[in-house]
């Protein structure tokens, strides 16, 4: 005996998951744009002066950034951190 599934819409819950980019706050986003205008990797006081918020947002926002978008990349000269975006 077939038993045939009734809703298969059921069946493609299951299946389906793919997985999505996170969206962006609104600072993320200001702090994105900012590193993507840049020409060069700009420390975290930099994003903030350029983005108009305080040093600690920008900070917060940015390894947020970091963390969901793997395309904002970091690095550590000395005691200064610097932000980019890798250009494909």
């Amino acid at each position: 005996m077939i038993v045939r599934n009734k809703n298969p819409e059921r069946k493609k819950k299951g299946l389906l998951k793919e997985k999505t980019i996170p969206k962006l706050k609104p600072l993320e986003r200001a702090a994105q744009d900012v590193l993507k205008n840049a020409r060069r990797p700009l420390t975290t006081n930099e994003v903030a002066n350029f983005s108009g918020m305080s040093w600690q947002s920008a900070r917060k926002h940015l390894k947020g950034l970091h963390r969901k978008r793997k395309s904002v990349h970091t690095e550590k000269r000395g005691t200064a951190r610097f932000w980019f975006i890798k250009k494909k």
